[in-house]
């Protein structure tokens, strides 16, 4: 459900972005409230985020998206 949700998001306008991700966490958070028999642990699509985020983590590392250059030096002054 979440990587639908941040699909769904990516397509609005830029300004919404925020707001909708802090809405649709907040309906995240309340169904795994109201459902403790179905934890993370259950859902392969979690054990998948839990393990990209903590890979992102440990390498201190991030997810940039960039539109397409020419080179690779259009690529690194894009992305940092």
């Amino acid at each position: 459900m979440a990587l639908e949700a941040e699909t769904a998001i990516a397509h609005l306008p830029p300004s919404y972005h925020k707001v909708y991700r802090k809405l649709t966490a907040e309906f995240m958070n309340t169904l795994q409230l109201n459902n403790p028999e179905h934890t993370h642990n259950t859902h392969p699509e979690a054990k998948t985020i839990k393990s990209i985020k903590t890979k992102l983590q440990d390498n201190e590392a991030m997810i940039a998206n960039t539109d397409k250059g020419n080179s690779f030096n259009d690529f690194t002054s894009k992305a940092i």
